[in-house]
């Protein structure tokens, strides 16, 4: 029974301008989402670029002996933390191979 109603459902055409209208908004979904995939990857490298710098400013103070051990671990590790943060971002594919 349930075969026959498949095999029926198959004859039935859905109107031009229907699938015309249906592929149209796939397409602009599509679009939108593929636009906000690029904003927050383009988000994700801009907060990365900006640890690095952190990071790399960090190294050349405690090279210059400017600041203590203690706030340099201090410092260092909320680093790594809001590093930690951004890879783990829901956006973030780096994890599985995004050249990103």
């Amino acid at each position: 029974m349930e075969d026959a109603i498949a095999r029926h459902y198959e004859t039935l055409a859905l109107p031009d301008d229907f699938v015309a209208a249906l592929r149209r908004q796939l397409a602009a979904a599509v679009a939108d989402e593929q636009q906000l995939t690029r904003e927050l990857h383009d988000r994700l490298r801009e907060q990365r670029a900006r640890m690095e710098a952190r990071e790399a400013r960090l190294i050349d103070v405690a090279a210059a002996g400017l600041l203590p051990r203690d706030k340099i671990v201090e410092r260092s590790n909320a680093i790594r933390v809001e590093q930690a943060q951004i890879e783990a971002s829901p956006g973030n594919h780096r994890r599985v191979g995004c050249r990103c």
